[in-house]
């Protein structure tokens, strides 16, 4: 086995023009590529027929307030382009004929000029032309119906080229905000092969059948057994990139099962995860949090001190991440909880040698919203044999803990005899399980094998386990047993679907963690921030009636407890 736990922040990365971020690399394709000031990547748009009109996402790049360059270039000729949207709304899908065009200066620029983050352009009002010494150029067409504005164009006759020597046409787009945007393209034509670029380079948007890639700063380990990540790894060391492939990885953002163009969209510098191998990664983009058990409190100088454990509980590796003990202060502002519902004081929180506790930094409000297009879709893996580690990824699914049967866990020494961070639960459990659509009771077995993860970082499972908390079943091979257990805690997010929303009130509708339903307003705060599937979003496009949600209250700093124990039951005398 090769298992590696990552606490990371993004931190290898590749220039685009000016903007440091997460490198991404795909395998082969054929078919629309884009580009931005200079970062690469690729899309295949598959099968359609000819003269039919197509909206294809050739994925993101970041880019400055500005002017731009959108260059469409041939590789098979009669490959036809009727708009171009460049939209930094992560949920927005065009359809139709697509929006209105964006208005276009009368200069010599002729650029096609954005409001609030989004830029539509007409293919046919271009800036320029340019042949690429090849001798043909890029045509107006029209005679395929359905096009929207005055035509559209279309590449020229001729062998197919490469993206270094294909005749290109140019659109001028002027952006007003930095931040991510979605390159959509409205394609026709006889052919399914072109280029879509900016600034003159190419960049792949994430190939549907390809692999990406970032690379990751390593801040903890679990278990690997290869090279520098074996017995002497040390915390903070770098390691090689890590891949996401879309028909072996289970992928959690947020808590929330999604596929891997939206994990690895989400992919930002700061954000945090665990993974295992290839096989599971779980990423959280919320701001990252202490960990540890209470050893020592201080009332009078409102100090304590944490035993936090590295994240592994392989006693082999307990030399070079040994748990260490370090001390924290909080004020009169300091919030205090019991588990995640129960207000508390310091006294009742900080309890040495009786408490767990997360550490959470000051935050604003946050709103995430989970649209369909991010859904985990089964399809996209193998089936069970075809080959490969990931191959029964499939059995993994989204569940709800709901009752305990019997858990138990190991507790690791390392040579100083240090107990190590206990994870590992064999025992039984009943949840509330989403198969094929549908919410379903399930027995549940995990095997000795099984690691819990609470929050992104291992947790033992008698404080992982809460009847109420959400989860992710980490299913291997064609394993019945799950080999991780993602569990999502209470925190204090109120969790539902968008009944409306005026643009300042929210009404949302949804069940608490005792199943109980319950209609609540929520005021949009000033400054609060949104995100789409991980990635920020405008207001107006996110919040939408229907989609479902989790907002997160602002607060200051805020300690939670965690006491020991799974619920009682007769005659139980576990833990």
């Amino acid at each position: 086995m090769k298992l590696k736990r990552i606490a990371w922040t993004v931190c290898a990365a590749v220039f685009c023009g000016s903007v440091l971020t997460a490198s991404a690399s795909t395998g082969s394709y054929e078919g629309v590529v884009t580009s931005v000031d200079g970062c690469e990547g690729g899309f295949d748009n598959g099968k359609h027929k000819a003269g039919e009109w197509r909206w294809y996402c050739n994925g993101w790049r970041y880019l400055y307030p500005g002017y731009h360059e959108v260059t469409i270039r041939k590789r098979e000729a009669g490959y036809a382009t009727d708009k171009i949207v460049v939209t930094a709304d992560h949920a927005f899908k065009p359809s139709g004929t697509g929006p209105a065009a964006s208005p276009q200066e009368s200069d010599g620029k002729k650029a096609h000029v954005g409001k609030d983050g989004i830029v539509v352009a007409e293919a046919e009002n271009y800036a320029s032309l340019h042949d690429r010494g090849q001798g043909l150029n890029y045509a107006q067409g029209s005679s395929y119906k359905g096009f929207s504005g005055s035509g559209y164009v279309i590449s020229p006759k001729g062998e197919n080229t490469s993206w270094s020597s294909g005749p290109e046409v140019r659109i001028r787009i002027k952006i007003d905000k930095a931040g991510k945007y979605y390159f959509w393209q409205r394609v026709g034509g006889s052919s399914n092969s072109g280029y879509l670029g900016i600034d003159t380079a190419r960049v792949f948007a994430l190939n549907e059948k390809g692999v990406t890639k970032f690379s990751a700063k390593i801040t903890a380990f679990d278990y690997t057994s290869y090279g520098r990540w074996g017995r002497d790894s040390k915390r903070g060391e770098m390691g090689p990139p890590v891949g996401v492939n879309k028909v072996g990885t289970v992928c959690i953002l947020n808590g929330n099962l999604v596929n891997a163009h939206t994990f690895a969209s989400a992919v930002q510098p700061g954000t945090r995860g665990f993974f295992y191998e290839s096989v599971y990664h779980s990423l959280y983009t919320t701001g990252d949090f202490e960990w540890g058990e209470v050893v020592a409190h201080d009332a009078a100088s409102k100090e304590f001190s944490l035993r936090i454990y590295p994240a592994t509980y392989r006693p082999e590796h307990g030399n070079t991440n040994p748990p260490y003990v370090k001390k924290f202060k909080y004020d009169g502002e300091t919030t205090f909880r019991v588990r995640e519902e129960l207000d508390g004081t310091a006294g009742d929180v900080l309890v040495a040698d009786k408490r767990f506790v997360q550490i959470h930094p000051p935050r604003k409000q946050i709103i995430e919203v989970i649209t369909p297009r991010s859904k985990y879709d089964r399809s996209e893996y193998y089936e069970p044999g075809a080959g490969g580690r990931g191959d029964a990824n499939n059995k993994s699914a989204p569940a709800i803990l709901t009752k305990i049967g019997h858990l138990e866990y190991r507790v690791a020494k390392n040579d100083a005899g240090l107990d190590m961070m206990p994870g590992k639960a064999p025992g039984t459990f009943t949840a509330t399980v989403e198969r094929d659509g549908r919410w379903e009771s399930e027995n549940v077995t995990t095997s000795g094998k099984c690691v819990w993860v609470m929050d992104g970082k291992i947790c033992p499972p008698n404080i992982a386990f809460r009847p109420g908390r959400r989860a992710v079943l980490g299913a291997y091979r064609n394993s019945p047993q799950p080999h991780r257990m993602f569990v999502s805690s209470f925190d204090d997010a109120v969790r539902g679907v968008i009944k409306s929303f005026d643009g300042k009130l929210i009404v949302v509708e949804g069940k608490d963690h005792q199943g109980k339903s319950f209609s609540k307003t929520i005021r949009l705060a000033s400054d609060t921030s949104v995100m789409v599937d991980g990635l920020e979003a405008p207001v107006d496009h996110a919040l939408v009636v229907g989609r479902t949600l989790a907002v997160h209250p602002a607060r200051g700093k805020t300690i939670i407890a965690f006491p020991r124990g799974l619920p009682k039951r007769d005659g139980d005398t576990s833990f």
